[in-house]
């Protein structure tokens, strides 16, 4: 895990990244990383998802996870629900090399009757390794708004740091855990 902070139009910016090794084949872990509407199932602090109508769409295409697919989830975030609205603002998925799938998030945060907004984006990128093993790496840039949620920053960073890089642990870890789980499943349907 690796963290860093710098500044962009005097306003903090959080980037951190994590990866982990996936004993599933790229193309099995990114169909999982591209299944929105698993994500209460595969990250343990989210625990609701609604995806938003996609206008311009056939219904049949509305599921599909494509560039500016919307979405809101509420993640459990340091003890407190968040809500988040994802954007994909980018989707690389070229089979020959690595693929990657960003997302724009706004969240708020209700905290004494105010709320704070901050923009971050968050790319998942999966790279294939053998024939039947993968990584996945999780970067997120964070920058905060408002002048409350600055100073909140700044007095409580090693706490917020922490929270987020355990936040990001257990995303990578529950996506190693779905592909697991699936892999062992379609294994299961194959012996039958």
């Amino acid at each position: 895990m690796g963290g860093s902070i710098s500044s962009c139009r005097n306003r903090p910016v959080w980037t951190f990244s994590i990866d982990i090794d996936v004993p599933v084949s790229a193309d099995s872990l990114w169909s999982i990383v591209t299944d929105l509407e698993a994500l209460p199932t595969i990250v343990p602090s989210v625990i609701s998802f609604e995806r938003a109508k996609f206008e311009g769409l056939r219904d049949d295409d509305q599921g599909k996870c494509q560039l500016g697919t919307r979405f809101r989830e509420t993640r459990v975030f340091n003890g407190r629900s968040v809500f988040l609205t994802k954007t994909v603002t980018s989707l690389n998925d070229d089979e020959s090399d690595s693929r990657h799938l960003s997302f724009g998030i706004v969240f708020s945060d209700s905290k004494n009757g105010k709320t704070f907004n901050t923009e971050n984006t968050s790319t998942l990128t999966v790279v294939p390794m053998t024939d039947d093993t993968s990584q996945l790496l999780l970067t997120i840039s964070a920058t905060s708004g408002g002048i409350q949620n600055l100073c909140a920053d700044y007095c409580c960073r090693s706490r917020t740091q922490k929270t987020i890089e355990d936040s990001m642990e257990d995303e990578v870890k529950g996506y190693r855990r779905e592909a697991i789980r699936r892999y062992k499943k379609a294994l299961q349907k194959e012996i039958k």
